[in-house]
Protein backbone atom coordinates (compact mmCIF):
# COMPACT_ATOMS: atom_id res chain seq x y z
CA UNK A 1 0.00 0.00 0.00
CA UNK A 2 2.82 2.57 1.27
CA UNK A 3 4.46 1.57 -2.27
CA UNK A 4 1.86 2.13 -4.51
CA UNK A 5 1.03 5.36 -2.64
CA UNK A 6 4.61 6.76 -3.21
CA UNK A 7 4.72 5.58 -7.13
CA UNK A 8 1.35 7.41 -7.47
CA UNK A 9 2.44 10.04 -5.95
CA UNK A 10 5.68 10.26 -7.63
CA UNK A 11 3.61 10.12 -10.88
CA UNK A 12 1.09 12.93 -9.78
CA UNK A 13 3.71 14.75 -9.30
CA UNK A 14 5.43 14.49 -13.11
CA UNK A 15 2.05 14.64 -14.65
CA UNK A 16 2.17 18.45 -12.82
CA UNK A 17 5.40 18.95 -13.85
CA UNK A 18 4.86 18.64 -17.20
CA UNK A 19 1.51 20.89 -17.35
CA UNK A 20 3.69 23.09 -15.60
CA UNK A 21 6.63 23.45 -18.12
CA UNK A 22 4.17 23.34 -21.40
CA UNK A 23 1.89 25.89 -19.62
CA UNK A 24 3.76 27.97 -17.75
CA UNK A 25 1.61 31.03 -18.68
CA UNK A 26 -1.51 29.78 -17.20
CA UNK A 27 0.38 29.16 -13.88
CA UNK A 28 0.68 31.81 -11.30
CA UNK A 29 4.37 32.39 -10.56
CA UNK A 30 4.03 31.01 -6.60
CA UNK A 31 2.54 27.81 -7.80
CA UNK A 32 5.49 27.29 -10.35
CA UNK A 33 7.93 28.33 -7.38
CA UNK A 34 5.65 25.51 -5.29
CA UNK A 35 6.12 22.60 -7.49
CA UNK A 36 10.09 23.63 -8.31
CA UNK A 37 10.23 23.30 -4.62
CA UNK A 38 8.53 20.08 -4.06
CA UNK A 39 10.29 18.20 -6.45
CA UNK A 40 13.72 19.54 -5.91
CA UNK A 41 13.47 18.19 -2.19
CA UNK A 42 12.00 15.21 -3.76
CA UNK A 43 15.05 13.14 -5.12
CA UNK A 44 16.30 10.40 -2.98
CA UNK A 45 18.01 11.26 0.13
CA UNK A 46 20.98 9.56 1.88
CA UNK A 47 21.09 11.73 5.01
CA UNK A 48 19.10 9.10 7.19
CA UNK A 49 21.24 6.22 6.30
CA UNK A 50 24.07 8.09 6.85
CA UNK A 51 23.25 8.98 10.04
CA UNK A 52 22.38 5.85 11.16
CA UNK A 53 25.70 5.05 9.79
CA UNK A 54 27.67 7.83 11.48
CA UNK A 55 25.58 6.47 14.86
CA UNK A 56 27.08 2.89 14.37
CA UNK A 57 30.28 4.64 13.81
CA UNK A 58 29.84 6.24 17.72
CA UNK A 59 27.82 4.23 19.18
CA UNK A 60 30.44 3.48 21.82
CA UNK A 61 30.85 6.85 22.12
CA UNK A 62 27.39 8.78 22.65
CA UNK A 63 29.28 12.18 23.15
CA UNK A 64 31.43 12.19 20.21
CA UNK A 65 27.88 12.32 18.40
CA UNK A 66 26.75 15.22 20.88
CA UNK A 67 30.00 16.71 19.85
CA UNK A 68 29.17 16.71 16.32
CA UNK A 69 25.89 17.79 16.26
CA UNK A 70 26.78 21.08 18.51
CA UNK A 71 29.91 21.74 15.70
CA UNK A 72 27.36 21.19 12.77
CA UNK A 73 25.41 23.59 14.17
CA UNK A 74 27.66 26.29 14.40
CA UNK A 75 28.80 25.83 11.10
CA UNK A 76 25.19 26.18 10.09
CA UNK A 77 25.29 29.66 11.45
CA UNK A 78 28.47 30.23 9.76
CA UNK A 79 27.08 28.91 6.21
CA UNK A 80 24.19 31.33 6.38
CA UNK A 81 26.14 34.25 7.92
CA UNK A 82 28.57 33.93 4.67
CA UNK A 83 25.52 33.08 2.14
CA UNK A 84 24.00 36.30 3.06
CA UNK A 85 27.45 38.15 2.62
CA UNK A 86 28.20 36.49 -0.35
CA UNK A 87 25.33 35.73 -2.21
CA UNK A 88 22.30 38.73 -1.22
CA UNK A 89 23.05 40.82 -4.20
CA UNK A 90 22.14 37.99 -6.39
CA UNK A 91 18.92 36.94 -5.39
CA UNK A 92 17.50 37.62 -8.30
CA UNK A 93 17.25 37.18 -12.23
CA UNK A 94 19.80 34.88 -13.84
CA UNK A 95 22.01 35.89 -11.60
CA UNK A 96 20.09 33.63 -8.86
CA UNK A 97 19.70 31.06 -11.41
CA UNK A 98 23.08 30.69 -11.45
CA UNK A 99 23.81 30.60 -7.60
CA UNK A 100 21.33 27.39 -7.64
CA UNK A 101 23.19 25.82 -10.02
CA UNK A 102 25.96 26.40 -8.46
CA UNK A 103 25.31 25.63 -5.11
CA UNK A 104 23.88 22.51 -5.53
CA UNK A 105 27.03 21.51 -7.81
CA UNK A 106 28.83 22.33 -4.61
CA UNK A 107 26.44 20.09 -2.72
CA UNK A 108 26.65 17.53 -4.70
CA UNK A 109 30.36 17.32 -4.71
CA UNK A 110 30.82 17.66 -0.80
CA UNK A 111 28.52 14.90 -0.14
CA UNK A 112 31.02 12.55 -1.95
CA UNK A 113 33.62 13.47 0.85
CA UNK A 114 31.33 10.96 2.77
CA UNK A 115 32.75 8.28 0.49
CA UNK A 116 35.92 8.95 2.25
CA UNK A 117 34.72 8.13 5.91
CA UNK A 118 33.03 5.14 4.40
CA UNK A 119 36.63 4.18 3.13
CA UNK A 120 38.22 4.97 6.51
CA UNK A 121 35.87 3.54 9.17
CA UNK A 122 38.52 1.69 10.60
CA UNK A 123 41.31 4.75 11.06
CA UNK A 124 42.32 5.88 14.59
CA UNK A 125 41.43 9.65 13.27
CA UNK A 126 37.89 8.48 12.62
CA UNK A 127 36.62 11.00 14.65
CA UNK A 128 38.73 14.32 13.19
CA UNK A 129 37.88 12.64 9.44
CA UNK A 130 33.91 12.93 10.01
CA UNK A 131 34.80 16.62 11.95
CA UNK A 132 35.87 17.59 9.03
CA UNK A 133 33.82 16.22 5.77
CA UNK A 134 30.38 17.12 8.55
CA UNK A 135 31.59 20.48 8.59
CA UNK A 136 32.34 20.07 4.97
CA UNK A 137 28.90 18.86 3.51
CA UNK A 138 26.95 20.80 6.42
CA UNK A 139 28.16 24.19 4.88
CA UNK A 140 27.96 23.44 1.91
CA UNK A 141 23.93 21.65 2.13
CA UNK A 142 22.86 24.44 3.73
CA UNK A 143 24.36 27.17 0.90
CA UNK A 144 22.58 24.68 -1.34
CA UNK A 145 18.94 25.38 0.61
CA UNK A 146 19.01 28.79 1.31
CA UNK A 147 18.11 29.81 -2.52
CA UNK A 148 14.95 27.63 -1.60
CA UNK A 149 14.18 30.07 1.27
CA UNK A 150 14.77 33.37 -1.25
CA UNK A 151 13.21 32.12 -4.06
CA UNK A 152 9.89 30.83 -1.64
CA UNK A 153 10.28 34.97 -0.40
CA UNK A 154 11.06 36.90 -3.62
CA UNK A 155 7.97 34.58 -5.55
CA UNK A 156 5.62 36.42 -3.19
CA UNK A 157 2.93 38.53 -5.08
CA UNK A 158 3.64 42.08 -3.28
CA UNK A 159 4.81 43.40 -0.67
CA UNK A 160 3.20 44.23 2.41
CA UNK A 161 2.79 48.32 2.86
CA UNK A 162 4.18 50.37 5.89
CA UNK A 163 1.25 50.83 7.84
CA UNK A 164 -0.19 54.22 8.99
CA UNK A 165 -2.13 55.29 11.99
CA UNK A 166 -3.72 58.53 10.39
CA UNK A 167 -7.50 57.98 9.94
CA UNK A 168 -6.81 59.14 6.28
CA UNK A 169 -4.97 56.31 6.07
CA UNK A 170 -7.33 53.83 7.89
CA UNK A 171 -9.44 52.14 4.77
CA UNK A 172 -4.75 51.66 3.43
CA UNK A 173 -3.77 50.25 6.67
CA UNK A 174 -6.91 47.75 6.77
CA UNK A 175 -6.23 46.35 3.03
CA UNK A 176 -2.38 46.04 4.02
CA UNK A 177 -3.26 44.08 6.92
CA UNK A 178 -5.25 41.67 4.69
CA UNK A 179 -2.26 41.40 2.45
CA UNK A 180 -0.35 41.05 5.32
CA UNK A 181 -2.46 38.05 6.49
CA UNK A 182 -2.06 36.42 2.98
CA UNK A 183 0.96 37.00 2.31
CA UNK A 184 2.15 34.92 5.70
CA UNK A 185 -0.19 31.62 4.25
CA UNK A 186 1.67 32.08 0.86
CA UNK A 187 4.97 32.04 2.17
CA UNK A 188 3.97 29.31 4.94
CA UNK A 189 2.64 27.27 1.97
CA UNK A 190 5.95 27.92 -0.34
CA UNK A 191 7.55 26.50 2.71
CA UNK A 192 5.60 23.23 3.74
CA UNK A 193 6.41 22.48 -0.56
CA UNK A 194 10.26 22.00 0.73
CA UNK A 195 9.06 19.65 3.81
CA UNK A 196 6.44 17.90 1.58
CA UNK A 197 9.29 17.36 -1.13
CA UNK A 198 11.88 16.21 1.62
CA UNK A 199 8.93 13.64 2.89
CA UNK A 200 8.66 12.16 -1.00
CA UNK A 201 12.63 12.05 -0.61
CA UNK A 202 12.54 10.09 2.38
CA UNK A 203 10.42 7.10 1.15
CA UNK A 204 12.24 7.56 -2.31
CA UNK A 205 15.73 6.46 -0.62
CA UNK A 206 13.87 3.59 1.04
CA UNK A 207 13.43 1.31 -2.11
CA UNK A 208 17.05 2.29 -3.19
CA UNK A 209 18.23 1.58 -0.25
CA UNK A 210 16.71 -1.73 0.13
CA UNK A 211 17.38 -2.92 -3.74
CA UNK A 212 20.90 -2.25 -2.71
CA UNK A 213 20.84 -4.17 0.29
CA UNK A 214 22.72 -1.54 2.20
CA UNK A 215 22.08 -2.14 6.22
CA UNK A 216 23.95 -2.29 9.34
CA UNK A 217 23.94 -6.32 9.43
CA UNK A 218 26.40 -6.62 6.13
CA UNK A 219 28.60 -3.46 7.06
CA UNK A 220 27.06 -0.94 5.28
CA UNK A 221 27.70 -2.64 1.86
CA UNK A 222 27.11 -0.90 -1.28
CA UNK A 223 26.48 2.84 0.86
CA UNK A 224 29.61 4.11 -1.33
CA UNK A 225 27.41 3.40 -4.70
CA UNK A 226 24.18 4.84 -2.62
CA UNK A 227 25.98 7.86 -1.97
CA UNK A 228 27.04 8.31 -5.24
CA UNK A 229 23.32 7.61 -6.84
CA UNK A 230 22.29 10.64 -4.60
CA UNK A 231 24.62 13.41 -5.70
CA UNK A 232 23.56 11.87 -9.15
CA UNK A 233 20.15 12.46 -8.28
CA UNK A 234 21.29 16.21 -6.72
CA UNK A 235 22.92 16.96 -9.80
CA UNK A 236 19.98 16.13 -12.18
CA UNK A 237 17.89 17.73 -10.16
CA UNK A 238 19.12 21.45 -11.51
CA UNK A 239 16.90 20.83 -14.77
CA UNK A 240 13.91 21.13 -12.64
CA UNK A 241 14.99 25.01 -13.22
CA UNK A 242 13.29 24.89 -16.53
CA UNK A 243 10.21 25.32 -14.21
CA UNK A 244 10.97 28.81 -12.57
CA UNK A 245 13.38 29.77 -15.86
CA UNK A 246 13.07 33.71 -17.21
CA UNK A 247 10.06 34.33 -14.03
CA UNK A 248 12.85 33.79 -11.49
CA UNK A 249 12.12 36.44 -8.53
Amino acid sequence: LIWAFFVSTITLLIVMMAIAMYSRSLWKSSHRVGLFLVLRHAIPSDGMILGSFYYGVFQSAPLLLQLLSLINRAISTLSSWSYGKLFSKYSSGNNFLFVIVGTTLLAAVANLTNLFVFENVSSAHIFWIVLVVQALTTFSKNWAFLPDVVLATKSLSGTVCTMDSEPRLASRSRQDKKRAVSIGVEYGTLISCIDFGDQIGAMAAGPMVAALGVSRENDWRNLGSFIVLSGIFTVASIGLIKLIHKRAP
